[in-house]
């Protein structure tokens, strides 16, 4: 339906911060009585609450010497923002993880702990760990954690890595299923680091070698009930290489669901949205802007529950350790002064948005949604949405373009926006009902509204847009 030739891509500073001036030439027809015999199929819908239970945040309570030391202040973002998971290693009777851990569900935020890592000098059996869970959560252990994760990015471990990491996963999952206290609770399987380096002396690439390293681990589904990929999509669109990491991914889990427990966007750039202002970096990676980052994130989550994916964003918190030379320091949602970035602004308004519960509890609607009868003219082959139903009735159509926004250079270090031309959908519905336009990534509170509406236009451009009908 949407295929015509798609409009140039990019995006110019002026029309990133323009998404309420966007939203003021919405336009909404309002058309007769309703027909007697339906006009559009019914278009399934899925559970508001199950996107906003789709993702989640990596932290680092561990990182004690850190900005993450401050564990009340990093608890109290995290339950501002409204996030459903977050992704921690798990240390048993560490005081400041333990006590963080149980204030994020008592807050309806769980935790996917990784039970595994390459350095495994240090690295407790999985029935200690387990036992340390029980000691520390006792019989409450299900309401605490979301998920129980494999050893992370173990390619990156010079020792023989696979048969490691096998061994460490089947002992994960027995130590898992003889407690009854951890028994009913998810396990994810590990993820490979991507290999770095360019072309090795073999002749392959990083693709191929991470390909290979897939291979190499193999079957895993006896031991996980998800598989696991880490995608970072350095500055091109959030859709970029999901789908080649879970092709690569299968020859580990089939057709398990995956969680992409680390994927994010770094951007420690000057003030100009251009320049490179790490001065020691010499990695290969892109960076983009903050505004950028506050685009794509929505769409982030979006691009991968559209796979039946579960996305961890990777992280929280800036960190000043290493900070002009090491990107991994300036992934965060917030800088590390603890002032919020836009990111984080966008996805706390996409999360009230579509979330369908109390945020400080774990209620679960169970709820059947209800199709939509409506159709969408308009858009090209970028055109991208999901339709979503709150328990209250209310369907929410939400709509994005998959396109790139900015282009970093790696040789100069320096970026630059790119021109996105906005165009527009139009939404028809079989009955007139109430709409309220939003979009969270640059604009709190609605955009546009109508009492009733039997057809309205959308324009879209970077960000992700939200109509809530009924």
């Amino acid at each position: 339906m949407h295929r015509s030739t798609a409009p140039s891509t990019g995006i110019t500073r002026r029309s990133l911060l323009a998404g309420s001036a966007a939203a003021a030439a919405l336009s909404a027809t309002r058309l007769g009585r309703a027909n007697a015999t339906p006009r559009f199929p019914a278009v399934p819908a899925g559970r508001a609450e199950a996107l906003a239970n789709a993702w989640g945040v990596n932290v680092h309570y561990d990182f004690q010497q850190s900005e993450y030391g401050d564990e009340q202040r990093v608890t109290d973002l995290l339950i501002d923002l409204g996030v459903r998971h977050v992704r921690n290693r798990y240390k048993p009777g560490v005081a400041a993880i333990r006590d963080s851990f149980q204030q994020l569900a008592d807050n309806g935020c769980r935790v996917n702990a990784i039970c595994g890592v390459a350095d495994s000098s240090t690295q407790p059996t999985m029935a200690e760990l387990m036992e340390g869970i029980v000691a520390d959560f006792g019989p409450d252990a299900a309401l605490v954690f979301s998920a129980l994760e494999g050893v992370n990015e173990p390619n990156n471990d010079d020792i023989p890595w696979v048969i490691r990491t096998r061994s460490m996963q089947a002992e994960l999952w027995r130590a898992r299923s003889a407690r009854q206290e951890t028994s009913s609770i998810p396990v994810i399987g590990p993820a490979l680091a991507r290999k770095v380096g360019g072309m090795d002396k073999y002749g392959m690439t990083n693709d191929e070698r991470t390909r290979l390293d897939y291979e190499a681990l193999g079957d895993l589904t006896a031991y996980c009930t998800r598989g696991n990929i880490h995608v970072y999509p350095d500055d091109s669109s959030p859709s970029d290489e999901i789908d080649k990491f879970m092709g690569w991914a299968s020859a580990v889990y089939g057709d398990l669901r995956i969680t992409c427990t680390e994927g994010g966007y770094w951007n420690h750039l000057g003030a100009d949205g251009v320049s490179n202002v790490i001065p020691n970096y010499t990695g290969g990676a892109h960076a983009v802007p903050e505004d950028v980052a506050a685009l794509y994130s929505p769409r982030h989550l979006c691009e991968h529950f559209l796979r039946g994916n579960r996305l961890n964003t990777y992280q929280l918190l800036d960190q000043t350790k290493n900070a002009d030379s090491d990107r991994g320091g300036h992934f965060g949602l917030v800088r590390s002064d603890y002032t919020l970035k836009p990111a984080f602004n966008a996805m706390r308004r996409f999360l009230d948005l579509v979330g369908d519960r109390s945020p400080r509890t774990f209620a679960r609607t169970s709820f059947r949604p209800a199709g939509l009868r409506h159709a969408v003219a308009g858009g090209t082959a970028d055109y991208r949405s999901l339709l979503l139903q709150r328990s209250t009735g209310e369907h929410l159509l939400v709509m994005w373009r998959d396109v790139k926004l900015y282009d970093y250079d790696v040789d100069k270090h320096a970026g630059r926006y790119l021109q996105v031309n906005p165009y527009a959908v139009t939404v028809t519905l079989d009955e007139s009902a109430p709409v309220t336009v939003y979009r969270p990534s640059t604009t709190a509170g609605p955009a546009a509204s109508w009492g009733s509406a039997r057809s309205f236009d959308v324009p879209l451009s970077g960000g992700i847009v939200v109509a809530e009908i009924g």
